[in-house]
């Protein structure tokens, strides 16, 4: 790279002049600088300062004989962005005791150059899955793409990718990785709904609330975190359903709500934190709603192979829905049925605190149970706790 003096002149020239615009440092070592000239030049200085430097620019000079005013502007401007980083680095160094200063984040970045921060970031981003979803997961509020929707999808199957054979399945490490990407995503989904971003919820709860029964039901890793990460999400949802009035985003909450349980990795093991039963607690008095529910879990019961204790939660929330609709006025088809896990959908309703129900189902099985002793022992036990023996007179 070598200027005459012409050169020199015409480049200190453009730089006295203020033709140069932008300073970047993309790469190490590597730095892009804006010139105008009539029209904006990019020139490219690589080590610049060493004898291994190299140079370019876009203009015709430089093609034909690779050297040009633009580059030698380019120069006086770095050079003199260089000195006063060292100045500020000197004059940093000279006001702050050392005594007892140690090597951490804090220290690092008020050191470090903002550009060789970012180059990093990217390049340990691009070697480090796990850091790579936790800078998406962290940012993903504050990025506004085309299909939001599916910029959170996008997150967690990036963590959690469909089985496809036993050889496919998530190691611990990835686990981990959906554990703290799920509680950075709530935390922004509660933030979403402190400000009533309602829309940027539901993208969050739909992504999230999927993901984590797909985990529950194919993973026993961690279950006990799991199973907090899917019982907040259910909690979230039927406070964002219960806050939204837009026709349309409430229709779409409500059918995700009502499809959830239909899909075949959905479980219903835990009658309190069941979708179902959290939205009948919220929309007993709309019937129809009520009637919609009940013959999901009827065909729920007809065409699936469930395990006992899914049985058992799905009856109990029918007959939470007969309660409100009939008021238990028949349960032949129960006690016909399902009579060996009839003990079992009582025990649950009372765990779950739905004491009317379980009380009036109670009474409803005296009739076809009249000496089952365990029957009159649980009615005792729920009487005593709502201090009412009287009714058992």
């Amino acid at each position: 790279m070598y200027f005459d003096g012409d050169t020199v002149y015409q480049g200190e020239h453009l730089y006295d002049s203020g033709a140069v615009h932008e300073i970047n440092k993309p790469e190490k070592s590597l730095w892009t600088i804006v010139v105008h000239d009539g029209i904006f030049y990019e020139v490219e200085l690589f080590s610049p300062f060493s004898q291994r430097r190299k140079s370019s620019c876009e203009c015709d000079t430089y093609k034909r004989i690779k050297s040009c005013k633009h580059i030698a502007a380019a120069l006086f401007a770095l050079r003199t962005q260089l000195r006063e980083e060292a100045e500020r680095k000197a004059d940093r160094l000279r006001n702050k005791s050392t005594t007892g200063k140690k090597l951490n984040i804090n220290t690092l970045l008020q050191e470090l150059d903002r550009q060789d921060l970012l180059h990093f970031i990217k390049a340990y981003a691009r070697k480090d899955k796990n850091f790579n979803i936790a800078l998406k997961a962290h940012f993903a509020r504050r990025v506004d793409l085309e299909d939001n929707h599916a910029k959170y999808k996008g997150i967690f199957d990036s963590i959690i990718k469909p089985i496809t054979s036993l050889t496919k399945r998530a190691k611990a490490a990835d686990l981990k990785s959906f554990i703290a990407v799920s509680k950075e995503l709530t935390a922004q989904l509660e933030d979403a709904l402190s400000i009533s971003d309602y829309r940027d919820a539901y993208y969050i709860i739909d992504a999230g609330i999927s993901k984590a029964e797909y985990v529950r039901y194919h993973y026993n890793n961690y279950s006990d975190e799991t199973l907090a990460i899917s019982q907040r999400f259910h909690k979230l949802l039927i406070l964002l359903y219960e806050r939204v009035h837009a026709d349309e985003l409430k229709n779409n909450l409500l059918e995700l709500i009502i499809d959830l349980p239909q899909r075949s990795y959905y479980r219903h093991d835990r009658l309190e934190d069941h979708l179902y039963y959290l939205l009948i607690g919220k929309q007993y008095k709309d019937k129809d709603l009520m009637l919609r529910l009940k013959v999901i879990c009827l065909n729920t019961l007809l065409k699936k192979q469930l395990e006992d204790h899914d049985i058992v939660t799905i009856l109990a929330i029918l007959h939470m829905l007969d309660y409100h609709l009939t008021k238990l006025k028949d349960i032949n088809w129960f006690v016909n049925d399902y009579a060996r896990l009839s003990m079992n959908v009582v025990d649950r309703l009372v765990y779950a605190n739905q004491v009317e129900v379980s009380v009036k189902l109670m009474k409803k099985m005296k009739s076809h149970f009249p000496k089952s002793r365990e029957l009159k022992r649980k009615l005792l036990q729920v009487y005593l706790t709502l201090d009412q023996l009287d009714e058992l007179t």
